[in-house]
C-alpha cells in the first residue's frame, strides 16, 4: 500500500471522527442553525456523511474494492453539495442573522437622528464585513471541492485502483 493511500484513508477517519463529534451534540447544532426540515436534512447528511467517510477510511486501509468506491462517491457528494451546504449554514447561522439585524438597526438608528454621514460609514463596513464572510466561506469551498477532486483524480488512477 503507498502512503498516499494511508495518508487519504487517515484523512477521512479524522474527519469522519470530526463530523461524528460535531452530530454528537444536536442540541447545540439545532441552537445554531434553526430546528426546520432544512435544518435535520443538513444534521442527518452530516451525520451520514461522517459515517461513511470514517467506514470507508477505515476499509481503505484493509484494501477492501468497495471502500474505494465509497469515498469515491463521498468525495463526489461533497463536490455537489458543499456550495449549497456551506452557504446555506451560512446564511442561517443564528448569530451571523442577529448581528445583521444589529448592524441595520443602527444604520437605521443613526438615519433617523439625522447622522447620515456616520450611517453611512456603517453602512460600508457591514457591507466590507459581508464580502469578507463571503470570501471567506467561498474559499472554503474551493479547498473542498479542490481536495475532493484530487481524492477522486487519485482513486481512480490504475496503479491505485491495481492496490484493491
Amino acid at each position: 500500500m503507498t502512503n498516499g493511500i494511508t495518508i487519504v484513508a487517515l484523512i477521512f477517519i479524522l474527519v469522519g471522527i470530526s463530523g461524528l463529534l460535531n452530530v454528537s451534540n444536536p442540541g447545540l447544532f439545532f441552537r445554531t442553525i434553526g430546528t426546520d426540515w432544512i435544518a435535520v436534512i443538513i444534521y442527518c447528511s452530516s451525520a451520514v456523511i461522517a459515517s461513511l467517510g470514517l467506514i470507508s477510511g477505515i476499509f481503505i486501509l484493509k484494501k477492501k474494492s468497495w471502500a474505494r468506491r465509497l469515498l469515491f462517491i463521498i468525495c463526489l457528494y461533497n463536490i455537489l453539495i458543499a456550495p449549497v451546504t456551506i452557504f446555506t449554514k451560512f446564511d442561517r447561522t443564528k448569530h451571523f442573522r442577529e448581528g445583521l439585524k444589529y448592524l441595520d438597526q443602527k444604520i437605521s438608528e443613526k438615519h433617523s437622528a439625522g447622522l447620515t454621514q456616520e450611517a453611512d460609514e456603517m453602512s460600508r463596513k457591514a457591507i466590507h464585513f459581508k464580502r469578507r464572510i463571503i470570501g471567506l466561506y467561498s474559499g472554503m469551498v474551493g479547498i473542498l471541492v479542490i481536495f475532493n477532486a484530487g481524492v477522486i483524480y487519485f482513486l481512480s488512477r490504475p496503479k491505485i485502483r491495481e492496490q484493491f
